[in-house]
């Protein structure tokens, strides 16, 4: 691989000297302009009614900034929520369930992708986990699993587990097709990869990773052109209009959009993080960061194979994310090694999970790899 300069440069993140971080679909580092920006909060949090108008100005400019990411024509459909998981389970509650629909998910999802569906069981509703069968595809392991009573597939866009980048818009259009809606997990994806959106039904993430955002955002998009209205979004003081109880009965109208599904105050510190993350993504261009993550974690598979280790992710680029997933016995172990050497990594599951993001470099991925293989010849 030739050596390229990242188009996130190093120094605007908030990353000590000597660590090689590895870890941006786990915990990613926040902007160093995060920190103003939290400054920012604190004094509007302190200046009454104007602060709080613009705090007000805060939550819409992160919609919006969201909004233009995503390619969208504005951010009206967008919700923030506390987390992904909550993000997905309003979405799944908010659908208009009918006693015997199901909704399938895949058994090595993430867990809060399975657990989502626990909710709306005691309507009916059958919550299918489909085991994975080795060597299918998961695209053709969630359409097998489709009949006439399917109303939604949930599905990651890149595998948590092990990195696979599933085809949306082919997927899209063949469960489209059976009436059945997609709800996405782009949580590893969203700020390194390019997001299918106009394929998707509903798409949940998480700001903290990719995003290079802070925890407490959950960020829900729901296709209002192919879903309708939400149904059953959960209502609060902030959600909705027209709020009345005159002859002892409530009445109110939901709010347009994704703020149907926003429940009391926004965390607006988690959202003033967002917006940091987003600007920095955009001034850095995110066809670029996609270009150089994706080869940069092309170039990370191919040590990590030629050094024999057995990696769980696809070669082909279209067929994976830019997190690479090794199976490693001891993982956590290792990992805590690795940690000590300043190498940031996730671990669990048997596996070791390299995540490769726009400020990486071919630095990153030969320390990691001469790291790994002290590891494995010294256990």
């Amino acid at each position: 691989m030739t050596s390229a300069p990242a188009p996130i440069d190093r120094g605007s993140l908030l990353l000590p000297d000597g660590v090689h971080h590895l870890l941006s679909g786990g915990e990613a580092p926040i902007p160093r302009a995060t920190l103003d920006a939290y400054r920012r909060y604190a004094e509007a949090k302190a200046a009454g009614l104007p602060g709080r108008n613009a705090l007000e100005a805060a939550h819409a400019a992160a919609r919006e900034t969201l909004g233009r990411h995503l390619g969208m024509q504005d951010g009206r459909d967008i919700a923030f929520l506390g987390s992904m998981s909550a993000a997905l389970a309003a979405a799944i509650g908010a659908f208009d369930w009918r006693d015997g629909d199901n909704l399938v998910v895949l058994a090595d999802e993430f867990p809060s992708v399975v657990l989502a569906g626990r909710s709306v069981e005691r309507l009916g509703v059958e919550l299918r986990v489909v085991p994975v069968r080795p060597g299918e595809a998961p695209e053709e392991t969630i359409l097998g699993a489709v009949d006439a009573r399917t109303r939604l597939a949930a599905i990651s866009h890149v595998s948590f587990r092990h990195g696979l980048r599933i085809d949306v818009p082919a997927l899209a259009t063949r469960l489209h097709a059976a009436g059945v809606a997609l709800a996405l997990d782009v949580s590893h994806s969203l700020g390194v990869l390019e997001i299918p959106v106009a394929e998707c039904d509903i798409l949940v993430s998480c700001g903290h990773k990719f995003l290079l955002g802070a925890h407490g955002t959950g960020i829900l998009v729901w296709n209002e052109t192919r879903l309708g209205r939400p149904a059953h979004a959960t209502p609060s003081w902030s959600s909705v209009r027209d709020y009345d109880t005159a002859d002892g009965r409530l009445a109110f109208t939901p709010l347009e959009g994704g703020r149907a599904f926003e429940m009391g105050n926004a965390d607006f510190p988690a959202l003033y993080a967002l917006k940091s993350g987003l600007d920095l993504l955009a001034r850095s261009c995110p066809a670029a960061i996609e270009r150089h993550a994706l080869a940069l974690s092309g170039e990370l598979r191919a040590r990590l194979a030629a050094a024999g280790h057995a990696v769980w992710t696809p070669e082909a680029s279209e067929r994976r994310g830019t997190s690479i997933a090794i199976g490693m016995a001891r993982s956590v172990e290792v990992a805590a090694r690795l940690a000590e050497e300043g190498i940031l990594v996730a671990s669990g599951d048997g596996r070791i999970r390299i995540s490769l993001h726009g400020f990486n470099t071919e630095a990153d991925v030969a320390a990691v790899v001469d790291a790994l293989s002290r590891a494995v010849s010294n256990p």
